[in-house]
């Protein structure tokens, strides 16, 4: 459960994150090009739905892990070892997503972006921090989730 509480917090810095560089991209050009209007430009494009795919998919992830844990407490059944391993991959695959997303961002906002009164480099060091976390690790989620699925016993103590 104090899991589930978690979740939340990734998620919300990769929404901000998109927000806040929307928010930056009107009358913005990019520096050494013709890009008068970062709008217009095919890379910010690319970067806007490759942000917004990936905030996609670490919504969906979050749902299910949400999910796993409403149902299992509505039907007071103790949460299986799959489960359990199951929401800690959600957990850190919503990290990751949502890390992944601030440092895309950060890099279509140009050097200006990396000042201290910038809220896009709070956002990424605030997930870099995250991502730091044992709950929160994506690799340790990962391997941890792919171990339970080959039939092997967990070899966390938070399970």
């Amino acid at each position: 459960m104090a899991n589930a509480n978690s979740v939340g917090t990734p998620l919300g810095l990769g929404q901000a994150a998109l927000e806040l560089f929307l928010e930056q991209l009107p009358g913005r050009g990019i520096t050494l090009t013709s890009h008068t209007d970062r709008r217009l430009a095919a890379i910010t494009h690319l970067q806007v739905g490759e942000a917004a795919v990936k905030l996609e998919s670490a919504a969906f992830h979050a749902t299910r892990y949400a999910g796993i844990v409403d149902a299992r407490c509505q039907d007071e059944q103790p949460f299986t070892i799959r489960d359990r391993a199951q929401i800690r991959s959600d957990l850190g695959y919503v990290t990751d997503l949502s890390r992944g997303v601030a440092h895309l961002l950060l890099e279509g906002s140009g050097a200006s972006a990396i000042h201290e009164d910038v809220p896009i480099q709070r956002i990424v060091r605030d997930l870099d921090a995250l991502a730091q976390h044992a709950v929160l690790h994506p690799k340790t989620n990962l391997e941890l989730y792919g171990r339970v699925l080959c039939g092997l016993e967990p070899h966390s103590v938070a399970m």
